[in-house]
């Protein structure tokens, strides 16, 4: 999940808007800025909010108090610095080193992964769970390995450490990059409900790293998901 945000007084419609144009840029750019590279689609399912209003708010900043809490709460950032862009609540939430809980992430081989076990552990690696948070949103659960393939849309090469999380029963989430097994070797996709509207075949599916809902499964003819991948050091996907 990803970490809550506690929202500083309620607020009005007005204050909000006011504060938008506070900071030395305004807050619909910082939207922006804390999205990175996810896509707006993504920023409307983990907020809740419709797509109107989330392009909305990109343009011309949160119209709402809530529409703000919203947004802040799904991108993991600070309500203030989102209204304002002063840091002041970010800095005041960091904690040293030495406080701070740590979790033991172990990296695995793809090419020893079977149904059964993911093989031999390469290495172990701690990392920060508010970092993991803050950065994946979650910090449990998870494991790291090298990529089997190139996914240009996203930016990743094979061979990129990727952070991954085990599918979950039932999990096919639009959008989502994920490895998958087709054809008795790994690939890496990114799951695309409209490729289902032109029936595309599981060849061209997985040629183009796009795959259809229709072209999942365990039956002959059809890739599975393997693990998800969450995202690369300091990027999430």
């Amino acid at each position: 999940m990803i970490p809550k945000v506690r929202p500083e007084g309620s607020g009005t419609t007005d204050d909000v808007s006011r504060k938008a144009k506070i900071g030395g840029e305004p807050s619909g750019a910082r939207i922006k800025m804390a999205l990175g590279d996810r896509d707006i689609p993504w920023l409307v399912r983990e907020s809740g909010l419709s797509d109107s209003t989330v392009r909305d708010a990109i343009r011309r900043g949160p119209s709402r108090t809530e529409v703000a809490f919203k947004i802040a709460t799904a991108l993991g950032i600070g309500l203030e610095w989102l209204l304002t862009g002063k840091s002041a609540e970010r800095r005041a939430n960091l904690i040293s080193a030495d406080d701070a809980d740590w979790v033991d992430v172990e990296e695995y081989d793809l090419r020893e992964l079977t149904d059964e076990s993911r093989g031999p552990i390469i290495s172990t690696s701690p990392f920060r769970k508010d970092w993991l948070n803050r950065t994946l949103g979650v910090s449990y659960g998870l494991w790291i390995a090298k990529l089997p393939a190139d996914l240009p849309a996203r930016d990743l090469r094979e061979g990129d450490p990727v952070f991954l999380r085990d599918v979950q029963p039932g999990e096919a989430q639009d959008g989502a990059t994920y490895i998958v097994r087709a054809s008795g070797f790994l690939t890496v996709v990114r799951l695309d409900g409209l490729q289902d509207v032109g029936m595309p075949s599981i060849e061209s599916n997985l040629a183009d790293r796009r795959l259809a809902f229709r072209n999942i499964g365990y039956e002959e003819g059809k890739a599975t998901l393997v693990a998800r991948v969450l995202g690369v050091p300091f990027k999430r996907l």
